[in-house]
């Protein structure tokens, strides 16, 4: 039991490591990592995931989370091209910070 406790973990650890070394934005609410070319993942230690998808014109946030300080500055490190954001369903955690996120940015 124990060695395949610790052979599970070091076999997990690269791929730790690997997203670590990935983070393109980190503070003490969120972490922004990269999936594939034009996607990023933000994940904040309240337990809630968004998306940020930019595309060749437009950038689209899914989700705007519960508790993220500076979201829409936030979201700016990531990408300046227009913003439009979407919420996947009505519940605090997807869509605390939408109406901050609008007024900064005045999107449609």
């Amino acid at each position: 039991m124990r060695k395949t406790t610790l052979l599970t973990a070091l076999l997990c650890l690269p791929s730790c490591v690997a997203a670590i070394a990935q983070e393109v934005f980190k503070n003490t609410e969120l972490t922004i990592t990269p999936l594939e070319q034009g996607g990023w993942v933000v994940e904040t230690t309240d337990m809630t995931t968004m998306y940020i998808v930019e595309g060749s014109e437009r950038a689209l946030l899914i989700d705007t989370g519960a508790k993220c300080d500076s979201l829409d500055r936030i979201v700016r490190h990531i990408t300046s091209k227009p913003l439009d954001v979407v919420v996947t369903h009505n519940h605090f955690a997807t869509l605390g910070e939408a109406m901050i996120v609008y007024d900064s940015e005045n999107i449609n």
